[in-house]
């Protein structure tokens, strides 16, 4: 219901075929090569606020849809994952996304971040994961190569939603004491030690320590 001049708790209840809604958002984005993607994404929201200033919370229910990305991300269908979101659009063209939450329970992404919906759809955004341990995720959720570990990460990226080019990435990426498959290798490599500084389009190893045959590489 609406007074003519803001929003008073309007519910949504959406449903979406998933290669439907990643058929319309490639229109709009750069996202890069399809991944194998299938399923049913439901979407509950409550919209508030100003008429042309809404502020829409709500979550996206993942747990329909299969996922594939290669070497990134396999999430079978049923397994549970999900995304929060609370976010504002001001003057029609700046999304402000307040809170974004990717839920893999009982792990949690955070983020947050700004979209300008006009030109080359400028963008911001902060990432941080915490100290993610990934024996935690649920059953049939993989990282590419990673089987064991803890990771924790804080970065930002910035760029133009249309230009993947455009996108550029500064922060911290910590990996300890993980299980890692390498092809050609019969058994993962394990307890190693990586840590990764991305300064837009740079990457540097600030570490990396691993078991080698008889002794250790490090860097």
């Amino acid at each position: 219901m609406t007074d003519g001049t803001a929003y008073s708790d309007v519910k949504l209840n959406l449903s979406a075929e998933a290669t439907e809604l990643w058929s319309l958002l490639e229109k709009e984005i750069d996202l890069g090569p399809r991944p194998d993607v299938g399923g049913t994404m439901r979407m509950q929201a409550t919209v508030t606020g100003v008429v042309g200033e809404p502020r829409v919370k709500g979550r996206l229910d993942l747990e329909s849809v299969a996922l594939r990305i290669p070497n990134v991300l396999t999430k079978p269908l049923y397994a549970p994952a999900a995304v929060e979101f609370d976010a504002r659009l001001s003057g029609g063209r700046v999304l402000t996304i307040r809170h974004m939450g990717l839920l893999f329970p009982p792990i949690k992404i955070a983020g947050a971040g700004t979209v300008h919906l006009s030109g080359d759809m400028d963008f911001t955004a902060d990432v941080s994961s915490g100290t993610l341990s990934v024996k935690k995720l649920p059953a049939g959720i993989v990282l590419g190569p990673i089987k064991a570990g803890t990771l924790d990460a804080a970065l930002h990226m910035e760029g133009q939603m249309k230009e993947r080019s455009s996108w550029r990435l500064s922060g911290l990426m910590r990996f300890d004491r993980g299980a890692i498959e390498v092809e050609g290798l019969n058994e993962p490599i394990r307890d190693a030690f990586v840590t990764l500084r991305f300064d837009q389009e740079d990457i540097q190893i600030q570490r990396m320590a691993f078991p080698l045959g008889d002794g250790d590489l490090r860097v």
